[in-house]
């Protein structure tokens, strides 16, 4: 999903350098990809840190593990949150385009 949301973000990009996108609609696009990989990188961050701890079945209590568990849950709901916002924005840019 990342790698095709990349690709529509890189012709995105070639379209506003050929003039085909207005430049002001593409700071629309640059904030909601910004977002998009922010919380992209925070779930990797959690992903990781929860197989981590469920692989070595860590010196970690059961409420950390619930606790990494619950923020890697909280990180991939703002990763879908953030994908729908750069769909729904990039379907509205390329409307008005």
């Amino acid at each position: 999903m990342l790698a095709e949301i990349a690709e529509k973000q890189r012709i995105l990009e070639f379209a506003v350098e050929q003039g085909r996108i207005p430049v002001e609609k593409h700071g629309l696009l640059k904030t909601a990809h910004e977002r998009l990989q922010q919380a992209a990188k925070a779930w990797e961050v959690r992903k990781a840190e929860y197989a981590r701890a469920a692989d070595r079945k860590i010196e970690a209590s059961r409420e950390k593990l619930h606790d990494l568990r619950r923020e890697f849950e909280a990180a991939a709901a703002n990763l879908r949150l953030a994908i729908q916002h750069w769909h729904e924005t990039h379907q509205g840019i390329l409307s008005m385009a």
